[in-house]
Formats: C-alpha cells, structure tokens, sequence
C-alpha cells in the first residue's frame, strides 16, 4: 500500500511525529493494513500502549464519556488514577470533585466531565 506524498505530509504534520508516521506505515505495510493518517483498532493493538498515545489516542479504560452519577468498570478505572476510596465503581461528588481539581491543575475548564481527551491526560490505570 502507497501513500501518496500529500497523505504523508499530512500524517506527519497534522497527526504524528515523523517517527511514529514511519512506525505506523512500517506496521500497516508488514501487517498488509491500509495506510491512513488516522491510528485505526489493528494498528492501535498493534503498536501497544505507549505508541498508542503518542499517537494520541485515548488509554483503554476510556469507553464513553463520563458524568456525576454513571457507573461501571471504566468509572472504577477512573477511581484508582485518581487514588480514590468510596464506592469503586460510581462517579460520585467525590470522584467528580477529584476530576474538577485534576482538569483546574492542567489549565482547563472545571466540568466534572471525563472526556477523551482528558482521559488521555489521566493515562492508564495500573
């Protein structure tokens, strides 16, 4: 699969540094995937955690946007990266008040709302 000069550029300059475009190209030729400037599933699992959010996309706890009251696996995910107690998998006021200080320390608006891109700055859960 061939990437025309206009993908390539693009890939690099609006998604990825130059190494991790070549990364990404070298598995999706090896792997016989199409070449894209978008990180897809396959090549997400493919590249592992690390490169995955280099590339930016969102750790795998992360499954839907979360608000005060939801409930789930992801929530309890949540709760450890934030080094939580209380009920393990709910968003209660104290796990969206934790999420409100986390969002005001890393300069943005305190919503209480889990987003991707702010559970991409959260990371992986141990």
């Amino acid at each position: 699969h061939r990437v025309d000069r206009r993908q390539r550029q693009m890939c690099i300059r609006d998604r990825y540094t130059a190494q991790v475009a070549a990364l990404i190209r070298g598995i999706c030729g090896r792997y016989d995937l199409p070449v894209s400037s978008e990180v897809t599933e396959e090549v997400a699992v493919l590249l592992g955690e690390t490169e995955a959010r280099i590339a930016g996309l969102p750790p795998q706890w992360y499954v839907r946007e979360l608000h005060f009251g939801d409930e789930g696996p992801d929530v309890h995910a949540l709760r450890l990266i934030l080094g939580l107690s209380g009920d393990p998998d709910r968003l209660d006021i104290q796990c969206s008040n934790a999420v409100r200080r986390f969002q005001s320390g890393s300069g943005l608006k305190p919503t209480g709302v889990v987003d991707a891109d702010l559970a991409l700055l959260l990371g992986e859960s141990e």
